[in-house]
């Protein structure tokens, strides 16, 4: 089975910082929604398959831990977002 995908490197993404406010409750719904999604599409793999690396990258797993560490950044946010703040926190990119 080759799950070989060409993905774009998270730290060179550009990011649209143009999105209208009606897209808002959108985003807030993707983030907040993201253990469900990770339940649902992991659920049928293997033990092996979520703990195997491919191409020496991270791990499915490994990939799911890294969101579960961001989480208090995500909801910090959400609250920010919801109050319509102008900036939201930064990210440690030192955490790549």
């Amino acid at each position: 089975m080759d799950l070989k995908i060409s993905r774009q490197k998270w730290t060179d993404h550009k990011f649209n910082f143009g999105i209208d406010v009606g897209w808002s409750q959108n985003i807030i719904t993707r983030i907040s929604d993201i253990g469900m999604r990770c339940q649902y599409h992991c659920d049928s793999l293997s033990d092996e398959m979520l703990s195997t690396r491919y191409d020496q990258k991270w791990s499915i797993k490994e990939n799911i831990g890294h969101l579960i560490d961001l989480e208090e950044l995500h909801l910090k946010r959400i609250i920010q977002f919801k109050s319509l703040e102008t900036e939201l926190i930064a990210t440690d990119m030192s955490n790549q």
